[in-house]
């Protein structure tokens, strides 16, 4: 059965916080840039769904961001929560940096202080996948000096098979 290619188009830049490199789609992005993700629906479980995507673009943590973007952030994705969400505690804005324009969904105080947890809150315990969820299964580049196509492909991890199996079994 063929499954639908989807597609996320929305620009990324750097985040409006002068003291952070992480990107967002937000419309407040400093320094935007179009970005294009392709995707498309491998599995679908009870709180997890199995995609294969496809990059049209290169920009900095594309992926990541352009499914938190839309509510469904990588399992393990310690940067990018839900709907554009920064995880890491860095606010999303400085004080010295007032956006024009934003539908920013998350602000920190800046009494706010942050403590890191004993245990990474953003692993699933039930799963054995101890990272984000991300792996590039295959690669095609022109070389450097030929310019002939050159293409690479490597299976899915060990960890992230078990994780999918489990899954699989578990829902």
């Amino acid at each position: 059965m063929e499954l639908a290619v989807v597609g996320i188009d929305m620009p990324i830049g750097l985040i409006p916080n002068i003291y952070s490199s992480l990107m967002c789609a937000k419309p407040c992005a400093r320094d935007p840039r179009p970005a294009t993700t392709s995707y498309r629906v491998l599995e679908r479980f009870a709180d997890y769904t199995f995609v294969e995507a496809l990059p049209l673009t290169g920009r900095h943590h594309q992926i990541r961001i352009h499914f938190s973007e839309i509510g469904h952030p990588l399992l393990a994705d310690e940067f990018y929560g839900p709907f554009g969400e920064i995880k890491d505690g860095t606010p999303l804005f400085t004080p010295d940096v007032k956006p024009e324009l934003s539908n920013a969904s998350t602000q920190v105080d800046d009494d706010e202080e942050f403590e890191e947890p004993a245990e990474s809150p953003f692993f699933d315990p039930a799963l054995p996948l101890r990272r984000h969820a991300l792996h590039a299964a295959s690669l095609s580049i022109a070389h450097p000096i030929s310019g002939l196509a050159m293409g690479f492909d490597a299976p899915l991890p060990p960890d992230m098979q078990e994780t999918l199996t489990f899954l699989q079994r578990n829902g």
